[in-house]
């Protein structure tokens, strides 16, 4: 393992038997780090608590007046991501991470598979002509803005235009494809092909900002280089209202299936004059389509290490104890912490997804695992996470040695750059979870490092994870 970079960083970890036993490995495990996205496991564990491994959100469109509503219920996949085993697919890097990263690609699957599927229900019902407005009823739970974009009850495509740039002919622009295709948002092309071999770098941003940076319009413009040579470039861009771009995209969803609409497809989404949330009879039920079991979204966040995803599960935890703010949300994982004698000092979380300094101890995250492990459904737990060497955010590490498969971890990354020095600090490098010894007998871990610093950032994020990987396989074998 290279040692240089970390020469200033600490480490804490815990190894013990899930049984409880004496640790294996230890230090400094109560030392306080921040803990990146194994924050994941105590905010999406504490919802599969909450809900089960079988719940499912139900988004139904409903006929009001001359016009339709469809009723947004915190779906994260709305029907996208189809895999061919039945589960949900899942891509490396995850598409919320594209930007900057070589090989990210969209997300599996159709993302307006599930509009496709509620706009054929509508015309099936026989409402082929909709003369008055489409709209997107997101009154589930307030809007949350968090640093890694607003969340929102409707969610399509991760919330997320993607675009994709071709090279073209040195000094022409790149061809520039939609993921998906709307006319949700108007594109001005400023890319440039240049010479084979030279850097690509490729950026999307508001045609105009406010004073505080926010988006004002629709316009977007496509900006940067890409070279004649290169592979194509997947960016997105943090749809910054969710409720409008799900409209868009479901007018023309109903176009596609043979409805007529008179409302104008690229108008603003309003909520005004609707029945009281929740109080839509069935008689003017036009569809519905049924989220997939939770249990496989809290595999695809916690696989991926899917930000939105983690977020949206805080939100949907404050539904179920009856507020519309999603900050509520966490009160219920400090409940169970407080159940398990773990103080509000040991495990600090400001999001669901674990950005910014969340934080906890290598004692801390052992105990909530050992507590989730013992759930009713704890047993499927291990399946659920990251497996060393086999996929998710551990596939490519370890992949052909004997660790390979004995390792089931969630992985956690925070970082920064100091913008005039081009020095990365990692205050979070961390990978927590469960492993198997020879035998066939089960450990729980917590391994973090904090406060490493790097002077090549763009390899810096890379090297650390695949070395926590080697150091997770490394006890993973001298358990014997």
């Amino acid at each position: 393992m290279d040692s240089a970079p970390y020469s200033a960083a600490r480490w804490g970890f815990l190894v013990q038997p899930l049984d409880g036993g004496e640790p294996v490995f230890s230090q400094s495990p109560g030392l306080l780090t921040a803990m990146g996205s194994t924050t994941k496991l105590f905010t999406v564990g504490t919802w599969l608590d909450a809900v089960g491994l079988e719940d499912t959100q139900t988004t139904p469109v409903y006929s009001v007046g001359d016009g339709v509503v469809l009723v947004a219920s915190g779906d994260l996949t709305m029907g996208a991501r189809d895999a061919a085993s039945g589960t949900l697919g899942y891509g490396i890097p995850p598409q919320p991470d594209a930007n900057g990263l070589p090989g990210a690609k969209p997300a599996p699957g159709d993302p307006l598979t599930g509009l496709d599927d509620l706009a054929r229900q509508v015309v099936d019902s026989g409402r082929t002509e909709i003369a008055g407005d489409v709209v997107i009823d997101d009154r589930l739970f307030e809007l949350w803005d968090t640093s890694g974009g607003p969340i929102s009850p409707i969610v399509i495509n991760d919330n997320l235009l993607g675009i994709v740039a071709t090279p073209g002919e040195p000094d022409e622009p790149a061809t520039l494809e939609l993921h998906p295709e709307t006319a949700a948002f108007t594109i001005e092309n400023q890319t440039t092909t240049v010479a084979a071999g030279q850097d690509s770098s490729i950026s999307i941003d508001p045609a105009q900002t406010d004073t505080e940076g926010d988006a004002i319009g629709t316009t977007l413009v496509v900006s940067g280089q890409i070279a004649a040579d290169a592979d194509p470039q997947f960016n997105v861009y943090d749809v910054p209202d969710p409720a409008r771009y799900a409209r868009t995209l479901f007018i023309e969803a109903l176009t596609r299936a043979g409805a007529t609409v008179a409302a104008d497809p690229t108008g603003t989404n309003s909520t005004e004059g609707l029945p009281a949330f929740g109080s839509y009879p069935q008689s003017d039920g036009l569809g519905a389509i049924v989220s997939p079991p939770t249990g496989e979204t809290a595999t695809l966040i916690w696989k991926i290490s899917h930000n939105y995803g983690a977020n949206l599960a805080v939100c949907l935890l404050a539904v179920t104890a009856g507020s519309t703010e999603c900050t509520d949300g966490l009160a219920a994982v400090h409940d169970r912490l407080g159940d398990l004698d773990l103080t509000n000092n040991e495990v600090w979380i400001l999001n669901g997804a674990g950005e910014e300094f969340s934080s906890t101890t290598p004692q801390a995250v052992v105990t909530w695992l050992t507590w989730l492990r013992g759930l009713e459904w704890g047993d499927q737990l291990s399946a659920m996470l990251p497996i060393l060497g086999e996929d998710g955010s551990l596939s490519l590490f370890q992949t052909d040695g004997p660790a390979t498969g004995q390792v089931q971890a969630k992985t956690g990354t925070w970082a920064g750059v100091d913008p005039s020095t081009g020095i990365l600090l990692m205050p979070a490098a961390a990978l927590a979870g469960f492993m198997q010894d020879a035998d066939g007998n089960e450990y729980v871990f917590g391994l973090y490092m904090a406060n490493a610093t790097f002077g090549n950032p763009a390899k810096a994020i890379f090297t650390s994870a695949g070395n926590i990987a080697d150091v997770a396989a490394a006890f993973q074998q001298d358990l014997g």
